[in-house]
């Protein structure tokens, strides 16, 4: 497959109606659950989510997304910490 900025936007446009569908009316008790140490609930991946496209996706943007993943560092789950800072249960 050869990257297409288009179709990227495209299915990227869907990505906050699908989180809504997925997550919407859960208990706090689902939203903040995760599966034991080093495993994310789903607040940590919107969290990810909403701090990765403040702080890096649009320098990235330009790239074919191989090349992007290619030279991304590893995620620091850490570092999104203060994106959400208070909005933990």
């Amino acid at each position: 497959m050869s990257f297409d900025p288009g179709q990227a936007i495209r299915v990227l446009e869907r990505t906050p109606g699908v989180l809504r569908a997925l997550l919407a009316d859960l208990d706090d008790e689902w939203i903040h659950a995760d599966e034991g140490s080093g495993t994310w609930s789903p607040f940590d991946v919107v969290g990810h989510l909403i701090h990765g496209d403040r702080t890096d996706w649009i320098p990235r943007a330009p790239k074919p997304l191989i090349q992007a993943l290619a030279t991304t560092a590893a995620w620091d789950q850490a570092r999104r910490a203060p994106t959400c800072a208070g909005s933990a249960a």
